[in-house]
């Protein structure tokens, strides 16, 4: 019997977050799930996953704050950008800009995916990061 591997959605659309985790779990994931900030960043700090599945605009504190966060703590978790933000579009068509703190930090994720997506894309995409 293998592991579970382990999934934290961090993201402020609360309807999202509850059919992602329904859809993960269905693929055999341990899906954990919030829709705030500083939760989200406790809770990758405290427990080991394989993915966060972190949304850049969220209370408390952004995906990207976390993400620089849990990249300077050294955390190994892989982690997948999931937003609706335009720089993320952006940065997907390589319209690069190196003086741009955001993208820069938008750099240190293992994975980028713009909303509205088609689950059969995001399940793809973690198979690719975590199996």
């Amino acid at each position: 019997m293998s592991i579970k591997k382990r999934i934290l959605i961090v993201d402020d659309d609360r309807e999202l977050c509850q059919e992602m985790a329904e859809i993960l779990q269905d693929e055999g994931y341990l899906v954990d799930a919030t829709y705030e900030g500083l939760k989200g960043k406790t809770l990758a700090e405290t427990n080991r996953y394989d993915l966060l599945m972190l949304d850049i605009k969220i209370p408390g504190i952004t995906g990207l704050e976390i993400l620089r966060f849990l990249r300077q703590e050294g955390i190994r978790s892989r982690i997948m950008i999931v937003t609706g933000s335009l720089k993320i579009n952006k940065l997907l068509k390589k319209e690069d800009d190196p003086a741009d703190e955001e993208i820069s930090t938008l750099k240190l994720a293992d994975g980028l995916v713009s909303k509205p997506f088609n689950p059969e894309v995001i399940i793809s995409k973690i198979k690719e990061l975590i199996g």
